[in-house]
């Protein structure tokens, strides 16, 4: 998948020999690379992020974490959820074990388009931090414009 950011300056890219229209903000799906003759598909989960290759964009800092939540107003006394979340600091982050952090985060990523808008304009990614304890914690770059 190739995303697409508003900051992107044209409303076209050029891919294979061919002018491709686009409308800014928009998601396209690769199905695989050709290469001499024979195509190569993509693993699947695989993203790629098409972004600006002189200015820097924007972006903040931010971390999973998956809060537990007991609601105490009248209609939902006792109501219990767990709620995924970003936060801005390392020490509040949701220590994940290895064999769930892909699910918490396709979770997010399939609610990330209720996400973006205004000056959001994206969100990559990056478990590869690991605890001494072998605990993956998931860094989130916010771009914005």
């Amino acid at each position: 998948m190739i995303v697409v950011p508003a900051s992107l300056r044209s409303d076209f890219i050029h891919m294979a020999g061919m002018t491709i229209h686009i409308a800014l903000e928009s998601t396209i799906h690769i199905v695989g690379i050709r290469t001499v003759g024979t195509v190569q598909p993509l693993p699947d989960g695989d993203k790629f992020c098409l972004r600006r290759g002189v200015e820097k964009m924007a972006s903040n800092k931010l971390y999973l974490a998956v809060l537990p939540m007991v609601h105490l107003a009248a209609n939902q006394y006792g109501l219990t959820e767990q709620v995924i979340t970003l936060l801005p600091g390392r020490e509040h982050a949701t220590e994940f074990f290895p064999d769930e952090v892909n699910e918490y985060i396709s979770i997010f990523d399939r609610r990330l388009k209720y996400l973006i808008g205004g000056h959001v304009t994206g969100y990559e990614f990056d478990a590869s931090e690991t605890t001494p304890e072998g605990r993956v914690v998931v860094k989130v770059t916010q771009h914005v414009r």
